[in-house]
């Protein structure tokens, strides 16, 4: 598991996209994690400076369900 820590206003889901290379899953395995109870009470869209959190390893990414037409 990584460890990260914030800079001023940064976003959850840019965070994920960079460290993962997909958005597939990532951020909600990030806010499922006990250890990282805490973003819940906070805005992931604007985090504050300093703000510590667990990455997991990454999810297994699920394929493009088929489209019906």
């Amino acid at each position: 598991m990584t460890r990260y820590t914030t800079t001023a206003t940064e976003r959850l889901d840019l965070i994920c996209r960079r460290h993962y290379g997909h958005l597939s899953g990532t951020v909600e395995a990030v806010l499922a994690l006990p250890v990282n109870a805490h973003l819940r009470h906070l805005d992931i869209a604007r985090l504050p400076q300093g703000v510590q959190f667990a990455l997991p390893p990454a999810p297994t990414r699920q394929p493009p369900s088929p489209r019906v037409f």
